[in-house]
């Protein structure tokens, strides 16, 4: 038997953890979540995705019985569609690529609260996928809230959740990159706004249309303080998480999934 507590993953997640159990346990999972993590309603939902799921392929199975060749040319023109939407999405990319320009003065604003939380110039780029902010003046703007796990995704090792020190929205997570500390933000969760009062909305940081600099050593040096920082509310816990002493808790959601 496979017991799983608190943790539902995603349809895919489900299918695999089906596949373990099959092999090695008898196909029977046993899902244990706590009711206020609402948990239970992704698992159904992962349920009904597989059914779905296992319908369309069967669908798809056997209409490849009535015409093999009809169904093999209609596959071959899904690709070379896809193949030339992102190529398509490539050129647009290098175009906005091109066309952003360098711009000093630019602040982010909490996307919520519309507190100010740091500039422009303070945020470098690592690998041009992810945003850090280099300025320890942004430790006063922000709250720290450590994770029950610290997952190491892209190279990075996920360390604490950062979220707005006025509102509490969600911002970002402190990671830990080539042995410091670094905030990693997402700009959705923020409004630009320059010295003239114009704003900007990005939902991703390739929607930025300013530079941003790319990290280097002299920034990563600057990060001691991020490691020195004391996050005075880092011991709360919050909302769905369990400490280790809590106790006994009863859990009265028990699912049991089979084959």
């Amino acid at each position: 038997m496979v017991f799983r507590y608190n943790y539902v993953t995603s349809d895919i997640g489900h299918v695999q953890t089906k596949g373990r159990s099959r092999a090695k346990f008898n196909g029977k999972i046993f899902v244990i979540v706590n009711s206020d993590l609402q948990l239970q309603d992704r698992e159904l939902k992962n349920i009904i995705r597989v059914e779905m799921m296992n319908k369309v392929v069967k669908s798809i199975a056997d209409s490849t019985l009535v015409n093999q060749k009809a169904f093999d040319d209609r596959i071959l023109m899904e690709q070379k569609n896809d193949q030339k939407e992102r190529q398509r999405e490539k050129d647009r990319a290098r175009i906005t690529k091109a066309n952003k320009v360098e711009k000093s003065g630019v602040v982010l604003h909490c996307i919520k609260c519309f507190k100010e939380s740091c500039c422009l110039d303070d945020i470098r780029s690592i690998r041009n996928q992810h945003h850090v902010v280099t300025s320890d003046l942004f430790l006063d703007k922000m709250k720290l809230i450590d994770l029950k796990k610290q997952p190491i995704i892209d190279g990075f090792t996920h360390q604490q959740k950062i979220h707005c020190g006025n509102c509490q929205h969600k911002w970002g997570t402190m990671v830990v990159y080539q042995q410091q500390e670094l905030p990693l933000i997402a700009i959705k969760n923020f409004t630009l706004k320059d010295d003239k009062g114009k704003k900007w909305f990005p939902k991703a940081w390739k929607d930025v249309p300013f530079v941003i600099s790319s990290i280097d050593m002299d920034d990563l040096g600057k990060q001691n303080n991020f490691s020195e920082a004391e996050n005075p509310e880092g011991s709360q816990q919050e909302k769905g998480e369990i400490e280790e002493d809590d106790g006994l808790i009863e859990y009265p959601n028990i699912m049991q999934i089979e084959e």
